[in-house]
């Protein structure tokens, strides 16, 4: 309690911050006398743009060197542009990450269908595309059930054990169907396009549905995916770049979506273990906290007047 009484007094009279020292756990403890979940929360918000810069940078410089190697994977760069902006938006829990991946499925599905891969064109066309529009519909709604929505981002859900058994069911009903289905049509790399597939399914259901474990099935599906696409330039020998940039693509997703869960997991935890917004995130009014500031070391205590007013 002590702890807490000392950040007030320090906030009033300007010797605090909200982000100061956010790079220990023990230095918040002691500082602002927060819990353990807010604590790690400011780290997660502190550390984000940092994080973010960088994956940029890294990505879309080996995005130009794939250009660089193979010229004529020009559509293979841009599938790779539009996908990072696409899951960083979703990351953040923006709507407008949604939006992006239309675009980003219609690019996906024609590389798919270059490369006969029948089964990720179906999954694109038909299940990632409609799941998309699921999404935004799902996304708009939660939206506008929120009081607070100044930031544009969704309220996050946590699955349950029910949640796990059922999601577990529908992947091993749907894994199965697309085996047989992709087999028929006669696709490249039959069991890895049926796992993928059915998993994509599973993980952009619970996207659009807001909950924070669709991040670990983006992970598993994208190792999947990126070891299908491996198989492609194998089989080409090498002599086709051409798919470079999707080995990219899917190594960008696969680090995105650990950071995802990261922050996903603080929302949740923002919103439904502690409540409210955090107060590090809440504008800062330097005008206002100096005019506090002088009345503070202003203010006098009249005996007489306080015994007055209260008797």
């Amino acid at each position: 309690m002590k702890t807490q009484h000392n950040f007030k007094n320090n906030l009033i009279i300007g010797k605090s911050d909200a982000t100061k020292g956010a790079s220990s756990n023990q230095t918040l403890y002691e500082k602002y006398g927060i819990s353990s979940s807010r604590a790690i929360m400011v780290k997660h918000i502190y550390n984000e743009f940092k994080f973010k810069v960088w994956w940029y940078i890294i990505f879309l410089t080996l995005g130009a060197v794939c250009l660089v190697l193979a010229p004529y994977s020009y559509l293979s760069v841009l599938e790779l542009v539009v996908c990072l902006i696409s899951v960083d938006l979703v990351g953040r829990a923006k709507l407008s990450g949604h939006i992006v991946a239309i675009v980003e499925v219609f690019l996906y599905a024609y590389l798919s269908y270059k490369n006969g891969l029948y089964g990720e064109v179906f999954k694109s066309l038909v299940i990632n595309l409609g799941l998309t529009i699921f999404a935004i519909i799902s996304w708009t709604k939660s939206l506008k059930q929120q009081s607070n929505t100044e930031n544009n981002t969704i309220k996050i859900r946590k699955l349950s054990p029910k949640g796990w058994l059922l999601s577990s069911i529908l992947f091993l009903a749907i894994g199965v169907g697309a085996y047989f289905a992709l087999g028929a049509i006669g696709t490249n790399s039959l069991i890895l396009s049926a796992i993928t597939f059915s998993m994509s399914v599973v993980c952009k259901t619970l996207n659009a549905l807001c909950y924070k474990e669709s991040w670990f099935l983006q992970i598993l599906q994208s190792f999947i995916s990126l070891s299908l696409w491996v198989s492609v330039l194998i089989t080409s020998g090498l002599s086709d770049l051409s798919n470079l940039p999707i080995l990219v693509l899917y190594v960008a997703v696969i680090t995105n979506g650990f950071y995802s869960y990261l922050m996903w997991k603080t929302m949740y935890k923002k919103a439904v273990v502690n409540g409210g917004r955090l107060f590090a995130l809440r504008p800062l009014k330097v005008n206002k906290i100096a005019k506090i500031r002088r009345r503070y070391k202003t203010l006098v205590w009249n005996k007489q007047i306080d015994m007055a007013k209260n008797s």
